[in-house]
């Protein structure tokens, strides 16, 4: 099952989901069609030739779609309607997200499309998840739950950091700077449990969630660490976070101190140390959901990731001893 199967076993459940976001962007004045598609194209890569994207390695991808698929198999959910429904609600709350961050950062008073979008991706949502619980109360009880969890993340992110000295890498801040995935993702994946009658799994979806959240901010970092550096507060990037910490500059960091830092056997261990490490322990909670899916998938990703470790490590090995060699023959 490793590999592509992970994913081609559903590809059925992927085109329906892409039949009904079309018919969905379909259903929007003039013009907000093309806008919708940029955003399920362009920023979550829904639309793409072929189904919904898993990620640029077939490996990691934001959101993981195929977790709806995944976890439905895990617990036993054999309506298949539902099955889709999970995998849908969990592609409008991601591409809903997005325009919400998006206009938030522009400002209220600007790109109200984006307003309007996310308004219509979250109604899509919360009519597709209310259809996962058998009961009102539990719909109600989970939904208002990850706003909470957004609010949170919105406000550790926008408090000012003052003198204190993080631990980026750490669990406490990780769990912090990852809610934003858990507040998206939590809510369809907790609705399979409570369709399939195994409301019990709640807490370990939970928990699986959050580790494979904090290995996954992490990568994301390490991506987008030259976006994030020009960001309010870095928007407070474990691994800018990590090198201001190492590197104690007197000013803003900048490109250069990331760069030299980057090429720092320190740097990469301690990041794909602790991103490995989060990413082993959601796979230990997969393991026992008895998932060869999941447990695929994780194997898959921790894979992936210690080979990009040895790769970097072995590329900064190289450059070192190439500027060593360049220094010598100077100082010769």
């Amino acid at each position: 099952m490793r590999g592509t199967g992970i994913y081609s076993d559903f590809d059925q459940e992927t085109a329906w989901i892409r039949r009904e976001i079309i018919r969905d962007i379909e259903s929007l004045p003039s013009s907000l069609r093309s806008r919708a598609k940029s955003y399920t194209i362009g920023r979550r890569r829904i639309l793409e030739q072929g189904g919904v994207h898993a990620g640029p390695d077939g490996s990691l991808g934001t959101p993981v779609i195929y977790a709806a698929f995944w976890f439905s198999d895990a617990l036993g959910l054999k309506n298949g309607r539902l099955r889709q429904l999970a995998g849908y609600s969990l592609v409008c709350t991601w591409v809903a997200a997005t325009l919400r961050d998006d206009h938030m950062d522009s400002g209220p008073a600007k790109d109200t499309w984006k307003a309007k979008l996310a308004k219509f991706w979250f109604e899509r949502y919360h009519e597709s998840l209310r259809e996962l619980f058998p009961t009102e109360q539990g719909f109600q009880h989970v939904v208002s739950s990850a706003e909470a969890e957004w609010r949170k993340y919105r406000k550790w992110q926008s408090n000012p950091t003052g003198s204190e000295n993080p631990h980026p890498f750490s669990e406490d801040f990780l769990k912090e700077s990852s809610r934003y995935y858990v507040a998206c993702s939590l809510p369809p994946l907790v609705g399979i449990a409570h369709a399939a009658g195994r409301n019990r799994d709640a807490p370990r979806i939970e928990r699986f969630l959050r580790m494979f959240s904090m290995g996954l901010r992490i990568v994301d970092d390490l991506m987008d660490w030259e976006e994030d550096l020009t960001a309010f507060q870095m928007n407070r990037s474990s691994v800018l976070i990590y090198v201001k910490n190492k590197m104690q500059p007197t000013g803003a960091l900048d490109r250069i101190d990331v760069l030299s830092c980057l090429q720092s056997d320190e740097l990469l261990n301690d990041a794909y140390g602790a991103m490995i490490g989060y990413f082993r322990k959601a796979w230990r909670t997969a393991e026992a959901f008895g998932s060869p899916y999941l447990v695929s998938f994780m194997q898959d990703v921790m894979e992936s990731q210690s080979k990009e470790r040895e790769s970097l490590l072995t590329h900064a090995t190289l450059a070192l001893s190439g500027l060593g060699q360049g220094l010598t023959k100077i100082l010769d």
